[in-house]
């Protein structure tokens, strides 16, 4: 599950009589190797009789990296919004630093600004799909794990332990699936804003050509 170079990888290998599993899990970062030790002790129980619900914690772990990755890259949108004054006082969530608004002024660095985080964005938007394809798999996994033992005379997993795990993939599927469409809706602010600044320039351009010191648009004065 890579977002960038951060992946996670893991290989299962699990014994259809008893679910005895081995697996190995490396996660290029420190953090998340911490938190899969922990949450790995925490659902111990649970991991003994379904094994497959640490596919549901590499889920959780995921998602929740990704949720505080997309919050920043909006963030960076929002501090545009917030400077050209194009979004609601309620939606103004970040404070442009003083020492930053010499630089907004520059319609150069605005768009590129924005230009990163239409970048960043449309990655944001490819990582929460991979999240419920993943989503997806785990949970078929698990029904296969199930049907492979039933045809083997092996009795099913409890059924409270059973959904348990359905709930936690179908809980971050539906948040995976919000933080998507959220995607979706920011990349529509983006683009306004884009056409904002883009439409500044018009102006400030024509003046550039025709006069040695050429005035600020209004919108950006």
């Amino acid at each position: 599950m890579p977002r960038t170079s951060q992946s996670i990888n893991i290989a299962f290998r699990i014994r259809l009589h008893d679910l005895s599993s081995v697996c190995f899990l490396s996660a290029a970062d420190k953090t998340a190797a911490e938190y899969f030790h922990d949450r790995c002790l925490q659902e111990a129980d649970l991991l003994a009789k379904h094994p497959i619900f640490l596919l549901a914690l590499v889920f959780e772990e995921r998602y929740s990296h990704c949720f505080d990755w997309t919050t920043g890259v909006t963030q960076s949108l929002n501090e545009i919004e917030t400077f050209t004054g194009m979004v609601p006082d309620l939606y103004q969530r970040t404070q442009v630093a003083p020492t930053k608004m010499p630089w907004l002024e520059d319609y150069d660095n605005q768009l590129t600004q924005l230009h990163h985080t239409a970048t960043a964005l449309h990655h944001c938007g490819v990582v929460f799909v991979a999240l419920e394809k993943f989503a997806r798999f785990s949970t078929e996994t698990a029904t296969m794990v199930e049907s492979l033992r039933a045809n083997l005379g092996l009795p099913p997993a409890e059924e409270q332990d059973r959904a348990r795990y359905q709930e936690h993939v179908k809980f971050y599927l539906g948040k995976s699936g919000f933080m998507h469409d959220r995607v979706g809706a920011v990349t529509e602010r983006l683009r306004t804003q884009i056409n904002v600044v883009c439409t500044a320039l018009v102006p400030f351009c024509y003046h550039l050509i025709h006069n040695s010191s050429p005035a600020l648009p209004h919108c950006l004065s």
